[in-house]
């Protein structure tokens, strides 16, 4: 009998040390809490036509979303729209949009809100034309080309039914334009006008836009959200010049989050910090545009193809080559000498340079120019665009940053193709979080997703 009691009283002992450990790891998420992140961009402009950096990207894209999203597992979810069908070929899609979803200001969303979303974006956005539709899914819809131009007073591939229904025809068959439709391109929004002047546009999804001041921008849990109020009742971002203050915050515990340039990802991973860090697939593409003001250019995706050499940019950008710091795309064929003979007349270039993730966009253009352009002889002037909108009207080539979705490998070889666009690099989304964050996620293109994120209590 001894021994016996001995065993049951050892279980009971066991059981009741174990017991906290199994209440914290199964318990419930708690709604709540204030998340603090940091970014290291100034934030402009909310409006999804004119985004012009990353941080902008990340906070806006709490604010609005498209018909789809990606939930937390990343597959395609309802966003505006509760479901959809497509026709046999996949060139026609019939969207249906949710009886509960409202803009922040508690108007129902339409069908013609979001036929004017879009419109809207493919007249205003600053990508223009690309000729890759994952950077501007929308002009793969019938019609949209002419209504940038100006042709025609609408855009014949969007048609609304009736008020739940929105038809979409494609000008060619496509099987993966839900995946594209999660992007920022796609996000539905209107402008909020009040005492007759223009704010930040309204948005449908699960934070609404509390208050935003130079140094700091505050959004706030939509509670009356389509599908369900997320966990976190507030998500403050604090702007950070460097990234050694925002560590030192991280730290002593004034922030939850940020983001890591890849140099100090490699000192976290060699120091084995690894229980703080989140590595996503999602990266950001760093890539040199040509621009279609353009007067009789050369074959320019030869002409960088020949100008630049990658490695030695992030050599002298990051410490590093490519092998560990990111990716480059394919083998480069470095030869300043053939790079010189196809430049027609040593035109002089205007290049437009934008706020980069690590905010480095004038220390690469300055490079770019220095090191790669000018023993080549392209004369290049730089414009750096600031917090204004991009101005493309009389450049030539521009230096940007786009986040690219999970299957990053095929779209930036897609986009390497282009005589349009020289992809330089994928950066890493790189996520240093405190422990007590649960269930962060990493959505589209890195850009944190909020909604299934919680503080656990201690």
């Amino acid at each position: 009998m001894g021994t016996r009691n001995c065993s049951i009283l050892f279980l009971l002992v066991t059981f009741c040390c174990l017991m906290p450990i199994s209440l914290e790891c199964s318990s419930p998420p708690q709604y709540g809490g204030n998340l603090r992140h940091a970014v290291f961009q100034r934030v402009t402009t909310l409006d999804n036509s004119n985004y012009l950096n990353y941080a902008e990207l990340q906070i806006a894209s709490q604010l609005y979303e498209g018909l789809v999203r990606h939930d937390g597992y990343g597959d395609i979810a309802s966003g505006v729209a509760k479901s959809w069908e497509h026709s046999p070929d996949y060139r026609t899609w019939t969207f249906t949009i949710a009886e509960n979803a409202r803009f922040h200001d508690e108007v129902v969303v339409r069908a013609t809100d979001v036929q004017r979303a879009w419109e809207r974006y493919i007249k205003e956005n600053w990508l223009g034309e690309v000729s890759n539709k994952w950077l501007n899914p929308l002009f793969s819809i019938n019609g949209a080309s002419n209504f940038r131009r100006g042709n025609s007073n609408t855009v014949s591939g969007i048609e609304v039914l009736d008020d739940c229904h929105l038809q979409v025809t494609l000008e060619e068959p496509d099987d993966e334009f839900l995946m594209k439709l999660t992007g920022p391109a796609a996000h539905i929004a209107k402008p909020d006008i009040r005492d007759g002047r223009e704010s930040f546009p309204l948005g449908t999804s699960r934070f609404r836009l509390a208050s935003i001041q130079p140094e700091e921008i505050r959004i706030k849990a939509n509670a009356d959200y389509s599908w369900g109020k997320p966990y976190l009742e507030e998500i403050t971002f604090h702007y950070y010049g460097g990234v050694r203050l925002a560590l030192f915050d991280f730290e002593s515990g004034v922030l939850d989050a940020l983001h890591l340039p890849i140099t100090e990802t490699f000192r976290r991973r060699r120091d084995d910090s690894s229980e703080i860090l989140i590595q996503a697939k999602a990266t950001v593409g760093v890539y040199l545009r040509r621009l279609s003001g353009q007067s009789d250019p050369p074959a320019w995706y030869d002409v960088l193809e020949y100008a630049l050499d990658v490695d030695e940019l992030l050599r002298m950008q990051y410490g590093a080559p490519s092998t560990w710091a990111t990716v480059t795309l394919s083998p480069r064929r470095f030869n300043p000498v053939k790079a010189r003979r196809r430049l027609k007349n040593s035109p002089a270039v205007r290049l437009t340079f934008a706020p980069l993730p690590d905010n480095s966009g004038s220390e690469i253009a300055t490079r770019l120019q220095r090191d790669f352009f000018s023993p080549i002889g392209l004369q290049v002037s730089m414009v750096d665009t600031g917090s204004e909108p991009l101005g493309y009207e009389d450049a030539d080539l521009a230096l940007l940053s786009v986040p690219l979705p999970s299957g990053a490998d095929t779209v930036s070889n897609r986009l390497s193709r282009s005589d349009d666009i020289t992809l330089l690099y994928l950066l890493p989304s790189n996520l240093l979080c405190q422990p007590r964050l649960r269930n962060l996620n990493i959505g589209w293109g890195g850009v944190l997703a909020f909604d299934q994120a919680w503080l656990l209590d201690r």
